[in-house]
């Protein structure tokens, strides 16, 4: 009989609801004997994970840099904005960009990759993709607060 194979499959942190039963759906019927690790992640951990081989397969965010990956759309996101209720742009119908100039912001942070021996870090896919959006609007946006994600900020 074979050794079981261990295989390690990386979530984004807060979206492991959305993908994990049908992953390992998939995996039972590709794979049934496997033995399966689940690690969750911001994306840009995740990237530097699958280089380095601590994680086999990922669903996460195409990150600037991570050139020796190969990346499958499964989706497309939109923006979203969370705020209480109460909140004066809350009360409206709909919310354009500029009724959020003089909010407090909190936003994806901009240096998820740094640490011990991995330089200065650079902003995850997520932010750049936020700020080119805001940057393109022509208004004064910026963060007063970041988080290394916002799966756990937002509920």
């Amino acid at each position: 009989m074979p050794a079981k194979q261990h295989l390690v499959l990386g979530f984004l942190s807060g979206h492991e609801s959305t993908w994990l039963a049908a992953a390992l759906q998939i995996l039972r019927g590709e794979l049934p004997n496997a033995h399966v690790v689940i690690s969750s992640q911001n994306s840009p951990q995740l990237a530097v994970a699958i280089s380095e081989g601590r994680v086999d397969a990922a669903i996460l965010r195409r990150e600037e840099g991570a050139l020796d990956l190969v990346f499958h759309q499964l989706i497309s996101e939109r923006l979203e904005v969370y705020m209480p209720s109460d909140q004066r742009p809350a009360t409206r119908d709909s919310i354009a960009l500029a009724d959020l100039v003089g909010e407090t912001l909190l936003s994806i942070s901009g240096k998820a990759l740094g640490g011990p021996g991995r330089g200065p870090g650079r902003a995850p896919a997520l932010r750049i993709v936020i700020d080119n959006y805001v940057k393109r609007s022509g208004l004064d946006l910026k963060p007063s607060h970041e988080v290394g994600h916002l799966a756990a900020s937002c509920r």
